[in-house]
Parts: structure tokens; C-alpha cells; sequence
């Protein structure tokens, strides 16, 4: 079973590299990165053969609202918008598409029936 939070600072600055820096709440950030990847897999965390894969997510959520602001999940994406010939469509999201790609790469976010994580249609994928 896992623990949150699902990733230390070291792991994070590992996966971000030196160009970001790390802000003063990065604990608070790497708390609610696990909270929503727990969440969004729905509890599927506890299942340590896919630990690495977890804590990827994890540092990709972390990542994502470095560069975008966590602020975007508080108060949601801003929709479509349009002023004179500009129009803008908001396309941020909660969960971020790279930790979005590892979890469903880790068969983490199906909600049916589990055909294994190398197997589809009970074929062998590799």
C-alpha cells in the first residue's frame, strides 16, 4: 500500500530538473498532486506493483501546475472566450496530460473491467 504523499522534494527535483525551481510549498503541492492522482484512479494506488507508475503521475502533476498555476484546478478552466476578432478556448484541466498518459499507460484510470495491463482481448501486448 502506499503512503500519500506518493513522492518526496528529491523526486520531484529529479523529474523537473534544474531549469524549475521548487516553491516554498512544494510539500503542499506534492500532498494534494497525490490526493488527486488517488482520487482520479480511483484508490487503485494501493496497488504497489505499479508504484513507479503512481509516482511518475505524481511528478507530472506537480510539474503541470509549476507551469500553469494550481490556481487553474481551484477555480476551473476559464471556457471559451471572445473579444472583437480574438477568441481564446481554455484547454487547462485538472488532471495533467502527461500524468493522464501514465496512468492510462498503467491501466489506472479504467473504471471497468481489468483485462490486465499487457493484454487486451486476452491477446498478449507488448
Amino acid at each position: 500500500m502506499m503512503d500519500i504523499p506518493f513522492v518526496t522534494v528529491n523526486e520531484v527535483q529529479t523529474w523537473v530538473g534544474n531549469l524549475i525551481t521548487l516553491p516554498t510549498d512544494i510539500d503542499r503541492l506534492i500532498l494534494r498532486a497525490s490526493e488527486l492522482i488517488r482520487r482520479k484512479t480511483y484508490h487503485r494506488t494501493d496497488d504497489t506493483d505499479r508504484v513507479e507508475d503512481v509516482k511518475n503521475a505524481t511528478c507530472a502533476q506537480v510539474e503541470y501546475w509549476l507551469q500553469i498555476d494550481e490556481a487553474s484546478d481551484i477555480t476551473g478552466p476559464l471556457g471559451p472566450m471572445k473579444i472583437k476578432d480574438f477568441s481564446f478556448n481554455s484547454r487547462f484541466t485538472v488532471l495533467a496530460p502527461r500524468a493522464r498518459d501514465l496512468l492510462l499507460d498503467a491501466g489506472l484510470l479504467y473504471k471497468g473491467v481489468d483485462i490486465g495491463r499487457n493484454s487486451y482481448r486476452g491477446m498478449d501486448v507488448k
